[in-house]
């Protein structure tokens, strides 16, 4: 007879689960709470970081708070609180890194001026690090390329 440490049998006892498995005796693992709250706090991680540094961080952990949400549902009804908490903050998580990227477009596009100052300090910065302007290593400079593109 196969046994567990705590001598009771392994075989199926006729509702689905297994008399010797630890995991199925109400500890916490069946319900999702562990997805849940790894949801709720990558989701508050993700608007945290949307407000700090909202490069890619916030909608990579937005991302992994709505799976973990979604994961955490299993086979039950409805959501957990902690699992829609995840899912809010997750998505604002998203929406702010999205809305952080249009804006940053829309100023870089709609500021010519800016684009080859900014080209200009990218031509020096190469220079400073290499000894040579970016004409001589990319064939153009970064500031050419701007005024081409924003004449």
């Amino acid at each position: 007879m196969d046994t567990n440490y705590n001598g009771s049998n392994n075989y199926d006892n006729g509702n689905g689960y297994n008399n010797g498995n630890s995991y199925n005796n109400g500890n916490g693992f069946n319900d999702g709470s562990t997805f849940s709250t790894a949801a709720m706090v990558f989701g508050i991680i993700a608007v945290i970081t949307g407000m700090i540094f909202p490069v890619y961080l916030p909608s990579v952990l937005g991302s992994l708070a709505i799976l973990f949400a979604l994961l955490s549902k299993g086979r039950a009804a409805k959501l957990s609180t902690k699992a829609v908490a995840g899912i809010a903050c997750g998505t604002v998580g998203i929406a702010i890194h999205v809305a952080v990227f249009c804006l940053t477009a829309v100023m870089l596009l709609s500021e010519p001026d800016l684009m080859i100052n900014t080209a200009q300090m990218y031509d020096d910065i190469i220079k400073q690090m290499y000894g040579m302007p970016s004409e001589d290593i990319f064939g153009e400079s970064m500031e050419d390329m701007m005024r081409e593109m924003f004449p």
